[in-house]
């Protein structure tokens, strides 16, 4: 019984599969360094777009489907999914957020901030999922208070991931500094 305990502690103490494979780059950060962090960069926008396509995948779980509990595990696995795709992000990015080299700093600000909003957005919207599954009538819903955080959430500007291909576009783009 001690080994199944010990075992079982073992493995809820394990960092999942995400942290596991949410490695910098070869060379480790180098904060001062602008290959370096565009290599990151690349890294962190790759579980970026791995948590907008999950996010794809959330769907809404009607309360009369009789395979309700089964899909909300599905939801729910695929949110937290989603949300450690973008805390590997973060930890990638974080090391060069005190960077002295300005364009390096306010890109990993940039981007952090927008992952951060975009975290918020998903936690509310699952809050309002959740909502509208345990209301029993049509009372128990604020309808006026659903529909102000969607409206704060629409925008027609662009995403921070069409953002990050600018300036990777940019940057990829601009003339090299020479060798002397």
């Amino acid at each position: 019984m001690q080994k199944v305990l010990l075992c079982l502690l073992l493995i809820l103490s394990a960092p999942s599969c995400h942290a596991q494979v949410c490695m910098p780059t070869m060379a480790g950060p180098q904060p001062e360094s602008g290959y370096s962090y565009i290599r990151t960069e690349i890294l962190a926008l790759q579980w970026i777009r791995a948590a907008t396509t999950g996010s794809e995948k959330l769907q809404w779980i009607a309360p009369d489907d009789p395979q309700r509990v089964h899909k909300s595990i599905e939801f729910y696995t695929t949110a937290n999914s989603v949300s450690d795709d973008y805390d590997c992000a973060v930890f990638l990015l974080t090391p060069y957020k005190d960077s002295k080299n300005e364009p390096i700093h306010a890109s990993v600000d940039t981007l952090l901030l927008a992952i951060q909003a975009t975290k918020e957005i998903n936690d509310n919207l699952i809050t309002m999922m959740e909502t509208l599954n345990k209301a029993k009538k049509a009372e128990d819903i604020d309808q006026q208070e659903l529909a102000k955080t969607l409206a704060n959430i629409k925008g027609k500007e662009e995403s921070y991931i069409d953002l990050c291909a600018d300036i990777l576009l940019t940057v990829l783009t601009s003339k090299l500094p020479s060798a002397t």
